[in-house]
């Protein structure tokens, strides 16, 4: 056997022998007024994927009003909020959020096209209602 052969060997046996070091988990605290926005994005990207979308929204509708209009962050809260609230069958509160990113950032076709799904299932839920005739 070569030396290179059974020093991968030995490294082989070394790693597996060896516990894998895992991290400690952190329950999920709400962020508190004073934490950077970054943080307080990420928790609610955190809240969306865990599907609490009513947390996302509550996370997402104060921190909307401390951010620049044109900045990035502002963005991903808008998408975020728009796809809450349209998870929670809110549609005209999505159509809303997601005309109001349009209008920071035209060129965002994920934008038009969610805005357009929200226009779309607002008019699907109205469809059920029966129309009085005029005579």
């Amino acid at each position: 056997m070569s030396k290179k052969s059974k020093r991968a060997k030995q490294a082989r046996r070394g790693q597996q022998a060896r516990p894998t070091k895992q991290m400690p988990q952190r329950a999920s605290i709400p962020l508190q007024r004073h934490e950077r926005p970054i943080h307080r994005a990420q928790y609610a990207r955190q809240q969306m994927l865990m599907g609490d979308f009513a947390g996302t929204i509550s996370t997402c509708e104060p921190l909307l009003n401390s951010l620049p209009r044109h900045s990035e962050i502002r963005m991903e809260i808008l998408k975020m909020l728009g796809l809450a609230h349209g998870m929670l069958k809110q549609y005209q509160q999505s159509y809303a959020v997601f005309s109001e990113a349009i209008g920071i950032d035209p060129t965002m076709a994920e934008l038009w096209y969610n805005r357009g799904l929200a226009c779309s299932s607002m008019a699907v839920s109205y469809t059920h209602l029966t129309l009085p005739t005029i005579l």
